[in-house]
């Protein structure tokens, strides 16, 4: 049987709607549409928490040599897309650091060439992220729109107290100087929002190996 079918039939079991399955495991009503007619599949963690939620052992429902292969498949995009992003994520952390540094002081930096590499990094990390598997439900997008806010506030709160607002005579200069540094604060806000919700796997796994040795090193 097929994993659509199986999991239409879980669904049904449990006398749910596609919209109450949906909330149960943090997806959208379409999202579960997608799944009963076998448009897409849900992903690794998706099928674990099907599994959990509804009591139905991962073997039953991989059962099917063609989910097998779609997950096989998966898991080595997977692996070659962290590879790709490690350097991208960690190309992006330095050039908005640079950037940070250069939008709160007088600091002479390489401005073109560091705003060049932090929008080329900037994109191809958006592009090569899978933000699907983590910003799904709308619980995570206000906690990230919350984020952004914040951080939005705090950069444009030390930019006033650093005192780098343009002081010319030249009005339509101040305007272009202050309209300028508020879209480069979105852009480093929505960078730092990246950075500190949307670490690559590789980078997490590390943390929580060094922190795991840590802890056994003390005990």
């Amino acid at each position: 049987m097929q994993l659509s079918k199986k999991i239409k039939i879980c669904r049904q079991e449990n006398h749910l709607t596609q919209a109450e399955f949906a909330d149960s495991l943090n997806v959208s009503r379409k999202t579960v549409s997608g799944w009963e007619n076998d448009r897409s599949f849900p992903d690794i963690t998706t099928l674990i928490k099907i599994s959990d939620n509804y009591d139905i052992s991962l073997d039953s429902l991989l059962k099917d040599s063609g989910t097998v292969n779609y997950y096989q498949t998966q898991i080595e995009g997977n692996i070659k897309n962290q590879k790709r992003i490690l350097p991208l994520y960690l190309i992006l952390m330095a050039s908005s650091i640079l950037l940070f540094i250069q939008f709160l002081t007088e600091w002479k930096l390489p401005f073109h060439i560091v705003i060049i590499v932090f929008l080329i990094t900037l994109v191809s990390y958006l592009i090569n992220y899978p933000f699907n598997r983590r910003a799904n439900s709308i619980g995570n997008l206000i906690k990230l729109s919350t984020l952004f806010t914040i951080i939005f506030i705090v950069n444009a709160t030390l930019f006033v107290v650093t005192g780098n607002l343009a002081t010319s005579n030249d009005v339509y200069w101040n305007y272009g100087i202050i309209i300028g540094s508020i879209f480069l604060n979105f852009l480093l806000s929505l960078a730092f929002v990246i950075l500190i919700s949307f670490i690559p796997r590789n980078v997490t796994d590390f943390i929580n190996e060094f922190n795991r040795k840590k802890i056994s090193h003390h005990n």
